[in-house]
């Protein structure tokens, strides 16, 4: 298992934020869970015909990659298999390992980046807007 990642900038401002969560009285619920939802449906309404076929692409390479039927994460989230975090707080949530969801014109592609060789690949990936929480 790879060692605990050290967090700077951003990263470290997300966390704070999340930290301040624990002090309120009122936990947020976690909002974005598996569903019973179509995925079918879902791109059938959001998606045009070139992002269709991207998705029909996506959805085969994730399916084999992960050996998960794709299931809907929200309303928005279509998402392939499931892992465990745990913030310092002890507060836990389950997330998708990755997933996808159309977003306008684009269609966004999520992936649960914290194992030892990510960074090296994703550098591979092309052009990417990594979120803050993944620069490492």
């Amino acid at each position: 298992m790879a060692a605990p990642l050290a967090l700077t900038g951003a990263a470290q401002h997300c966390v704070r934020r999340r930290k301040l969560h624990r002090w309120s009285s009122r936990m947020a619920e976690v909002k974005t869970g598996p569903t019973e939802a179509s995925v079918e449906e879902y791109i059938a309404s959001r998606a045009s015909e070139e992002q269709r076929a991207d998705c029909k692409a996506l959805m085969a390479l994730l399916k084999r990659i992960t050996k998960q039927k794709p299931k809907m994460w929200g309303a928005s989230i279509v998402g392939y298999g499931s892992y465990q975090y745990t913030y310092e707080s002890g507060r836990t949530g389950n997330s998708c390992l990755t997933g996808y969801a159309i977003r306008g014109r684009e269609i966004v592609v999520y992936l649960a980046p914290y194992w030892e060789g990510a960074e090296a690949l994703l550098a591979k990936l092309g052009k990417h807007n990594p979120p803050p929480i993944w620069r490492f």
